[in-house]
Formats: C-alpha cells, structure tokens, sequence
C-alpha cells in the first residue's frame, strides 16, 4: 500500500507545488500439489450552540420529492465492466464531509457519530458509526462501527472484530466480506449492496444502492436527490454544528472535544485551489464531478492548517480523483515528488486509475474479470503478477513459484518421493505436475 510522504511539501511555496471482486483457487495439480490463494479485492459556518443530542428524529428528515442523477457509465476501463448504480458519501482530512447528495460541510470534533443509517430503526438494515481523534495537529479516524443486519463489524486501533470475535484480512462471514485491496480496507455486503472503504488515515466513504433513496438519516444525509435542504429538519435550518448535534451519540461514556479551527477569510486563496483541482481533474474528470465543493474545501485547509502540513491540502485533491474515479472517470497522474508524492513497496508503482482486483500468481486472470471502477493505490507494471506466495513484489508470470504441503517451489524444480518423480511446470494460468514412475 502506497504512503504519502507527509510534509513533503514544507520547503516549497504553494505556486512552486502547482507545477465481482472474484476470487479463483486454482486447483489444477494432477497430483495433490495446490496453490495458495490470497485475497488481495457552502460551508456553513461553525457556531456554539448548546443543543440536546438525539440518537435519532422523533420523525424522518423532510424528504421532498426528486430524481437522483447518476454519472453514465464511461468506455470500459482496460476491460472492466464498470457499474456506477452506487451513491457515495465520504469525509475526509480536515473534519471535511460530503453527503450522498452532494452537500459539503466541516464538523470539528471528536465526537462518535452516525454517518448513515435507515431513518426506520425499527427495520435497519444498516448503521454505520465514526470517530475523530486529533493529535500532532491532525485529525484522523480513530474508530468505526458498522452494524449490517445484526452483524457488528468494529474497527479500532487497527484491530478488527466481528461480533467481538477478532477477525484476520481477508474474512469473509455472515454475509459481510473484509478484505484489503490496493489503498483500503474495504467491507462489502452483496446483499444489501452497501460497501465502506477506509484508507488506514483519515479517509472513509460510504457507497449504497439507489433503493435506499429518501431512506436514510445520519451525517451522510436523507438521500433525496436535493443538496439544498440537507440541514432543514421539520421546517427548520440547522448550522453545521446542529446538525451535527443531532447525530451524535449519547451516552454517558461517550466524551469528545471541539477543535478551534480559523476562521478568517481565506478568499485569496481560491485561485491557488482552483489551479491545483484542475490540475487533478484534467481528463475526464471535470465534465463528469463538479469542483466547486473540493474548491471551498481546498480554501479552508490552506487557511486553517500550517503551512508546513501539505497533507491537509493533499486530502481533499486526493478525495477529488478518488471520487471522479466512482462517478466513471480516469483521474491522470497529479501528484509529484514535491506535491502529495506516493512511494510504494517492492517495485509497484503508483497510479491514480488501475485495476482494484490484483492479479497473483495464485490468481493470475482476476482483473480480466474485475466488475468495479478503477482505484487509486500500488499496481505491478504491465506484463508481472504480484507474487502473493513469497510476498516479494510483482514477478513475469513464468517466474511464480507454487506452494505444496508447505514447502515452495520455483519453476523447474523437482523432488521424488518413492516410486514417483514430480517435475513443476509454471504455464500462464495452471501449474502441471509430471510424473514418472521410477
């Protein structure tokens, strides 16, 4: 998984930085001999305001009747048969959120909050909670629960349970699979539709299905289509901070903190943001995800972070091409060494758009059936598998070594057992065994 280099950026000036995730296991050994499979799949401003928390409204969020436009699907992207039915909300860096219609706002606190659910508690088919801490000056996600038909999936301090069981990457129990894929940590439900995507950092989105459409209630928002009366609940405008006092947990061990953010005006800012976006959206990107919100965003981290903390402005440029890459686009390569650079292990590159289902050398053909929108994250050049049996980075598919009883083996290696020599041969997808009585 690639890592940003944090603070990169420090001795530069802001101008000089503008410059059906499938799963084979191969059993194609005559002799007993497998392969060891691996899943690798507006701003309103800020007031204090004293308000009662509620866990939910005593009545659904006003739903107002709409049509919810959703991006076409875009030319296959290297063979992938790319499905956008999905709705997206995310939060990310600076307290940063973006409802399922579109609505940004900041919300600078600690608290544990409902980011979405159904707004009928009485049939939820989902619940998902998340948690802030800042330290160091940054803010990351610390915690989060997510509840799919009365399976509880929790994430804390990189420790993952399932119904306080901990559970291993890849899971895949009660219908819910957790797998790592190439930037994130990803929970998925086939059934209802509904995956949750976290980079490890300060970055988590939501993606759910149409049919949950005027269903929900949460920070994500009541899903109708309609940005503009996100924060009207029963006839009434509610600021950022009211709303979101209305999804904050209430409990008597539940504790959190406000963060002071500035609060001046930063609008000589806006061409330096406007510059750096286009920069990200150029290609595909622009004429299928407006700006103007990643721009407001962009404004306010340079204004509220140190100008030696690069990666508050890199989170909201990297939000950018993740979600122009879900509404169906080919972010192109951005980032720079001096400018939100990426560094990956072995010898994976960076991109901006590849495939998300990393073929192995225990599954050699997964991203010719890949079904999901490209991803940001480390990909093995063109023409090399990465070699998920010795772990060691990406490898010609003729070098990949098979594993049996334990032991590996190397292609052209050979041992005999009494009566029988076995002789391994790595061809393009299965791995054939000889043998020769004695």
């Amino acid at each position: 998984m690639g890592t940003e280099k944090r603070g990169a950026a420090a001795s530069y000036s802001l101008a000089e930085m503008g410059n059906l995730k499938v799963s084979y296991l191969w059993i194609t050994l005559f002799i007993g001999l497998s392969s060891q499979q691996t899943d690798f799949d507006f701003f309103p401003d800020i007031f204090e305001q004293e308000t009662t928390t509620e866990m939910m409204p005593t009545s659904p969020v006003s739903v107002l009747p709409t049509t919810v436009v959703i991006a076409d699907t875009y030319e296959n992207l290297m063979g992938m048969n790319v499905d956008h039915s999905g709705q997206v909300c995310s939060t990310w860096g600076n307290f940063h959120f973006n409802t399922f219609d579109g609505q940004f706002f900041q919300l600078p606190y600690t608290c544990n909050y409902i980011l979405a659910t159904m707004c009928d508690s009485t049939m939820s088919d989902f619940n998902i909670q998340m948690r802030r801490k800042y330290t160091s000056n940054l803010p990351t996600i610390s915690s989060f629960t997510i509840k799919l038909e009365g399976v509880v999936i929790r994430l804390t301090d990189g420790i993952i349970t399932m119904n306080e069981e901990k559970v291993d990457i890849p899971s895949y129990q009660f219908g819910v699979r957790i797998e790592r894929t190439t930037s994130y940590i990803k929970i998925s439900s086939n059934k209802l539709e509904l995956a949750v995507f976290w980079d490890e950092q300060n970055s988590l989105s939501v993606e759910i299905p149409t049919k949950y459409r005027n269903q929900t209630c949460g920070l994500c928002g009541d899903f109708n289509g309609i940005k503009i009366n996100e924060f009207i609940m029963n006839g009434e405008q509610l600021t950022s901070q009211d709303y979101g006092h209305k999804w904050k947990m209430d409990a008597p061990t539940e504790t959190c903190e406000e963060i002071e953010l500035k609060t001046e005006e930063c609008s000589d800012q806006r061409a330096e943001c406007e510059k750096l976006l286009v920069d990200v959206a150029s290609g595909s990107c622009l004429s299928l995800l407006p700006m103007a919100g990643f721009v407001e965003a962009c404004i306010k981290d340079l204004c509220q972070c140190n100008s030696s903390q690069a990666e508050c402005l890199c989170d909201t440029l990297s939000e950018y091409s993740r979600q122009c890459a879900h509404a169906g686009g080919q972010p192109q390569s951005w980032r720079t060494n001096e400018l939100c650079g990426k560094t990956c292990p072995f010898n994976l590159e960076h991109s901006e758009c590849g495939r998300p289902c990393k073929d192995t050398c225990s599954n050699q053909e997964s991203s010719q059936v890949c079904t999901e929108h490209c991803s940001d994250g480390c990909f093995c050049p063109s023409g090399t598998v990465f070699n998920d049996i010795v772990e060691n980075g990406c490898v010609p598919v003729d070098q990949c070594p098979c594993l049996h009883n334990g032991e590996i083996y190397q292609p052209g290696d050979s041992y005999k057992k009494p009566c029988q020599e076995w002789y391994i041969n790595i061809t393009h997808i299965h791995t054939h065994i000889h043998t020769h009585n004695m």
